[in-house]
């Protein structure tokens, strides 16, 4: 049944011009987002991607044009400093959203794809996550990129401030370009990147619709989420994390999950309504604190090597 809503998703996308892919409002084939970056021909009438075998240059360039973009999924590899950001060969894995988190939540509910979006659109039916992905294009890009030899950083790359929702596996900057305030992104995860901090220092973003994020095996080594006041889920799976700034309150944040940091202390009397906490394997962890007044916990990890 599931097939079958998900092929009508699609073949409602592409009815209106099957054979100009730049005019459909979502784009999951490999080697059509492949033709449009290379040729220049993206548009606004672009309003969801999952972009894989394209070559980052050619994906900074492709986005130039898409403003009205609302879900950026990438998954592409490149280098940095002689260390390579690599799209893992199981699709599975990047794309098979429940597997990731410990909390048996599924992606399509963390990130709530169709309350997320005006459109009330189903995402994972619209792209066929693991289905569309098995197609097996043998593209000629080149996505092994030398960042070292480039004269780029995060500012050559263009974000719509318009994103909703943004999946980047193997982001190779270490923090997100200056001009993408992302005042109304919803979900952000940033797998496996080379993203040490959000911004430059002194170019905080107030993120007020941000309500989940993800930093799997990341460089992060500080995060501020003062400025986040509607934050649900925080995943850091980050070795380097040494700093966590708090809010003073915020009575909607309900799990985090903070595995194999370096945190010393960390202060959670701010989270009234924390759920999911789990801690694993932060060895220099001495210090928690929790809520007082309230304590609605019903699920904790603490698990030391």
């Amino acid at each position: 049944m599931h097939d079958h809503i998900e092929e009508m998703g699609q073949n409602i996308v592409r009815r209106l011009h099957p054979n100009e892919p730049y005019k459909h409002s979502r784009l999951w084939i490999a080697k059509e987002i492949h033709d449009i970056f290379v040729e220049d021909k993206g548009t606004e009438a672009t309003r969801c991607i999952k972009v894989r075998k394209v070559g980052l240059v050619n994906v900074m360039k492709g986005l130039g044009k898409m403003n009205e973009l609302r879900l950026l999924v990438v998954a592409c590899k490149m280098k940095v400093n002689d260390v390579e950001y690599s799209s893992a060969s199981d699709y599975d894995s990047i794309f098979g959203y429940s597997k990731s988190y410990k909390d048996d939540v599924g992606y399509n509910s963390i990130f709530g794809y169709s309350k997320s979006y005006n459109d009330d659109v189903d995402y994972n039916s619209i792209f066929g996550f693991i289905k569309s992905y098995n197609d097996d294009v043998d593209l000629d890009y080149n996505d092994d990129v030398d960042l070292d030899n480039m004269d780029v950083n995060e500012d050559s790359l263009y974000l719509p401030n318009g994103l909703q929702y943004l999946y980047w596996y193997g982001y190779p900057f270490t923090c997100l370009p200056k001009e993408f305030h992302a005042k109304n992104l919803v979900g952000l995860k940033m797998h496996s990147s080379n993203i040490d901090q959000l911004w430059k220092a002194g170019e905080e973003k107030d993120l007020k619709k941000l309500k989940f994020i993800d930093f799997t095996h990341c460089k992060l080594r500080s995060l501020d989420i003062r400025l986040i006041q509607n934050l649900k889920r925080l995943k850091l799976e980050c070795e380097n994390l040494t700093e966590l700034h708090v809010p003073v309150e915020n009575i909607k944040f309900e799990s985090l999950i903070l595995n194999n940091s370096k945190l010393r202390t960390l202060d959670l009397s701010w989270a009234q309504n924390i759920i999911m906490l789990n801690v694993e394997r932060c060895e220099y962890l001495v210090a928690l604190h929790m809520p007082i007044e309230k304590f609605n916990l019903k699920s904790i990890y603490i698990k030391k090597l």
